[in-house]
């Protein structure tokens, strides 16, 4: 090896050496590690933050959606119900009336309306009349009885207190969260109370006289 090869290698020691030295006395330098991990942890708190933004977004995104389609099925369930309500309209259940074999309930039913109440309703009148349910032979089935006009309807339904001392009971027919929040009313009400419905709308009378309108469990709260 020649003089100035042997020169540069020293001076490559020297420069690795000096290098060694400054890194040793930068990784142990506080200020420096301190510097390091402030750094690393800033950088790392960086990407976690874009993360959770990230996540925020797509977390609002979902839940707008889900507001959205439950804002869609409470719309269907309120159509659902005002169709319910609509198709009930022109009905009543007639309660009371005894099953026989071979019974011809369309005719015991106008002498019900007619001898027992008074009124004058044809067999025209009637669009359809039959039992609610299947047979047990324990408890009597009521009767669904609709009408083609609403207005002989109302006039049956408005003179039902004529069926008052006999075995015959008259109500209306109401949609399954009529007859629910009927139940709860009920309840409410209590043995002091009073409880009707007309034109498929809730009333309630309790001790004080006052008369309260309920159409939703927000209502029944209220009284």
């Amino acid at each position: 090896m020649s003089t100035r090869q042997q020169k540069r290698s020293e001076d490559g020691d020297q420069l690795h050496q000096a290098i060694k030295s400054a890194v040793n006395k930068l990784c142990t330098s506080e200020a420096f590690i301190t510097e390091l991990t402030n750094s690393i942890f800033g950088k790392i708190s960086e990407n976690i933050e874009e993360e959770l933004e990230s996540l925020r977004k797509k977390t609002s995104e979902l839940e707008k959606k889900v507001q959205e389609q439950d804002e869609a099925i409470k719309l269907m369930f309120r159509n659902n119900e005002r169709y319910e309500k609509w198709i009930r309209r022109n009905n009543i259940i007639v309660y009371g009336l005894e099953e026989v074999h071979e019974e011809t309930i369309l005719d015991q039913t106008l002498q019900i309306f007619n001898s027992n109440m008074n009124l004058k309703i044809k067999k025209s009148d009637i669009g359809s009349c039959y039992r609610l349910g299947k047979p047990n032979g324990k408890k009597t089935r009521p009767l669904l009885v609709h009408f083609f006009d609403g207005y002989v309807r109302q006039t049956i339904f408005s003179n039902k207190k004529c069926l008052k001392g006999t075995k015959y009971v008259i109500k209306e027919d109401l949609t399954k969260e009529q007859s629910t929040l009927f139940k709860l009313v009920m309840q409410k009400a209590g043995k002091d109370g009073k409880v009707w419905t007309n034109a498929g709308t809730i009333f309630l009378k309790l001790a004080d006289n006052k008369i309260s309108k309920i159409t939703s469990i927000d209502d029944l709260a209220q009284v």
